[in-house]
C-alpha cells in the first residue's frame, strides 16, 4: 500500500500556512488566516501583467500589486525554508521555493488539519487528487483559473465551496464527501465533473451557475440534495444518479439538454418554477414518493418513458404533482408506472400530443386514496385523449373517473355510478347487458309459464310454452308492437286471473323498463366496440 504524503512535507501547503497551521476542530484562526492568503496570492500573482491583474480584479479576487512581492520577496522564501526544515525531521532537504508559473500539486496528501485556501487564487493548474481532507477544508471564495483536479479526493469532514469560480475543468469524480459539502453560487464557467462521487452529508449547489457540460452521473446523494436557483447553461446529466433523502431543484433554470436517465429518487423531489428550454429525459428514472413539478415550464420535449412512480414502502406517498405545469411540446408518458396515485393536473397546460399510455398494468390497480383528486386526473386524461380523437384511450379514463364518482358522497349519490359500472362496465361492455337482457326475458318466461300452467288446470285456456316465452320477449321489445298484434288475447286473459294477473300485469311493465334500460347499455357498448361516434 503507497505511504501518504506528509502535508508539511509539501512546498505549496507550507507556503500556504507559512504563519501557521490551522488548529482545533472547529472555526478559524482569522488573523492567521488573512496572513497566510496574503503571502499566497503575493507568491501567485508575481509574474502577472497588469493586465491580468486588473482581470482577476474584475473578477472579485484579492490582487496585490507587483510591488508588494517584491518588497516581501526575500523574506517570504527565507521563511519558506525555516518553516519546512523546523516542520520535517533531519535529513530533510529542502526542495525551494516552487514556481509560480508551474502546477500546484498537492495530490496524494494526508491534511491533518483544516485547510483554507478561503479566496486564494490559483492561476495554473492545482491537483488535490487522491488527498484526503481529515478536517474541514475551505475554499471559499477561492478562484480557480485553470484546471482544478480533486478527483479520488475523500473530505471527512465539511468541506466549503461557496462562491467559488472555477474558469477552467473542474474535476471531481469519485471524490467521497463524508460531511456537509458546499457549491453555494459556485461559479463553473467550463466543464464540471461530479461522476460517481459519494454526498455522505447534505450537499448543497444552490445558485451555482454550470456554463460547461455539468456531469454528475452515478453519483450517490445519501442526504439532503439542494439545487435551487442552479442554472445549467450547457448539457447536465444525472443519469443512474441515487437521491437517497430529499433533492429539490426549485426554480433551477435548464438551458440546453438535460438527463436523468434510470435515476433514482427515494424521498420527496421538488421541481417547482424550473425551467426545461431545451428536452428533458427522465427515462427509466424511478421516484418513489412526491414529485413536485409545480408551475415548471418545459420548452422541449420531455421523456418520462418507462418511468417508476412509486414503490412497496413508499407507494401511497408518492404521486406526481403537475399542478400549473407547463408542456409547450409533446411530452412522453409511455410505459410509466403509476403504481398507487394518479398525477394531479390542477391548472395544467399539456401539449394535445403527450402520450400516456392505456394499459391497465400502467395505472394503479386499487382506488385512489383520494377519490376527489383521482377522479379530477381522469377526467383530465379522458379529456386530453377525446381532443386527439382517440375513443377507446377516452373511454378506458372515463371508467376510472365512475369508479372514483362512485367513491364520493352518500350512498345515494354514488349508487347510480356503482350501478352503470355493474350493469354495462361503464357502457363498454356488451356481454353485460347482452346477459342481462337474457334474465329479463328468461327469468319472467318461466314465472309466465308457471302462471299459464296455473290457469289451465283452473279451467282456463291453453296456452303452451311458447306462448310464455313469446310474451316475455314482446314486453322486452314492445316497441316493435308484437304485443298488439300476437298477444292481445293474453293481456286481456290477466284480467280473469285476478290477483295473480295483477302480478303478471307490474312484471310485464317492469320487464319494458328493465328491457329498454339493458339495450340502452348495450347500445353503448357497441358504440365503443365499433367507433360510432
Amino acid at each position: 500500500m503507497k505511504k501518504p504524503k506528509l502535508a508539511n512535507a509539501n512546498p505549496w501547503y507550507v507556503l500556504n500556512t507559512l504563519y501557521g497551521e490551522q488548529e482545533g476542530h472547529t472555526g478559524w484562526d482569522i488573523r492567521r488566516q488573512n496572513q497566510n492568503r496574503e503571502v499566497w496570492n503575493l507568491w501567485r500573482c508575481q509574474h502577472l501583467s497588469e493586465k491580468e491583474r486588473e482581470r482577476l480584479r474584475t473578477g472579485g479576487a484579492e490582487v496585490p500589486t507587483r510591488e508588494d512581492w517584491d518588497a516581501k520577496a526575500g523574506d517570504i522564501a527565507r521563511l519558506h525554508k525555516q518553516v519546512m526544515e523546523e516542520r520535517n525531521e533531519g535529513g530533510f532537504v529542502y526542495p525551494g521555493l516552487p514556481d509560480p508559473t508551474k502546477s500546484v500539486d498537492l495530490s496524494g496528501i494526508t491534511f491533518l488539519k483544516k485547510v483554507s485556501f478561503e479566496k486564494a487564487i490559483f492561476n495554473v493548474a492545482v491537483s488535490f487528487d487522491n488527498s484526503i481532507f481529515i478536517g474541514i477544508a475551505s475554499f471559499y471564495r477561492t478562484k480557480f483559473n485553470a484546471v482544478a483536479n480533486f478527483a479520488l479526493a475523500e473530505f471527512k469532514a465539511k468541506a466549503d465551496f461557496g462562491l467559488a469560480v472555477f474558469d477552467a475543468h473542474a474535476q471531481f469524480m469519485c471524490v467521497k464527501f463524508g460531511d456537509t459539502s458546499s457549491f453555494s453560487s459556485t461559479c463553473f464557467g467550463a466543464d464540471s465533473s461530479f461522476n460517481e462521487i459519494n454526498f455522505n452529508g447534505k450537499a448543497s449547489f444552490e445558485s451555482s451557475k454550470f456554463v460547461g457540460y455539468a456531469n454528475f452521473s452515478e453519483s450517490n446523494f445519501i442526504s439532503i440534495a439542494v439545487f435551487d436557483r442552479a442554472a445549467f447553461i450547457a448539457n447536465s446529466a444525472f443519469n443512474y444518479t441515487k437521491f437517497s433523502d430529499e433533492v429539490s431543484f426549485n426554480s433551477a433554470a435548464f438551458q440546453n439538454f438535460a438527463t436523468f436517465v434510470a435515476a433514482n429518487f427515494s424521498k420527496d423531489v421538488d421541481f417547482m418554477s424550473a425551467s426545461f428550454e431545451r428536452n428533458v429525459d427522465f427515462s427509466s428514472a424511478q421516484f418513489e414518493r412526491r414529485i413536485s413539478l409545480k408551475s415548471a415550464t418545459f420548452l422541449g420535449r420531455a421523456s418520462f418513458s418507462e418511468v417508476t412512480f412509486g414503490s412497496d414502502e413508499w407507494g401511497r406517498l408518492c404521486v406526481l404533482d403537475l399542478t400549473d405545469v407547463q408542456f409547450d411540446k409533446p411530452a412522453s408518458f409511455s410505459k410509466s408506472l403509476f403504481l398507487y396515485r394518479y398525477p394531479i393536473f390542477t391548472g395544467a397546460i399539456i401539449d394535445d400530443k403527450t402520450v400516456f399510455s392505456t394499459e391497465e398494468e400502467n395505472w394503479p390497480s386499487k382506488i385512489d386514496r383520494d377519490a376527489r383528486v383521482g377522479r379530477s386526473s381522469c377526467a383530465y386524461l379522458r379529456h386530453h385523449f377525446g381532443k386527439q380523437g382517440l375513443p377507446e384511450d377516452e373511454l378506458f379514463f372515463f371508467k376510472r373517473e365512475m369508479e372514483f364518482a362512485g367513491q364520493i358522497g352518500n350512498w345515494a349519490d354514488s349508487a347510480p355510478y356503482r350501478f352503470y359500472g355493474w350493469a354495462s362496465d361503464y357502457g363498454s361492455s356488451i356481454v353485460k347487458p347482452c346477459y342481462a337482457l337474457l334474465a329479463i326475458w328468461l327469468v319472467p318466461a318461466l314465472i309466465y309459464l308457471g302462471a299459464f300452467m296455473r290457469a289451465e288446470a283452473h279451467g282456463g285456456r291453453d296456452y303452451g310454452p311458447m306462448e310464455a316465452i313469446g310474451f316475455s320477449f314482446s314486453n322486452i321489445f314492445k316497441f316493435f308492437g308484437l304485443q298488439g298484434v300476437y298477444f292481445d288475447d293474453t293481456l286481456e286473459s290477466f284480467e280473469k286471473m285476478g290477483a295473480l294477473g295483477s302480478v303478471l300485469e307490474t312484471l310485464a311493465a317492469t320487464q319494458t323498463v328493465l328491457g329498454f334500460t339493458a339495450l340502452f347499455f348495450l347500445g353503448l357498448g357497441l358504440r365503443q366496440r365499433f367507433r360510432l361516434r
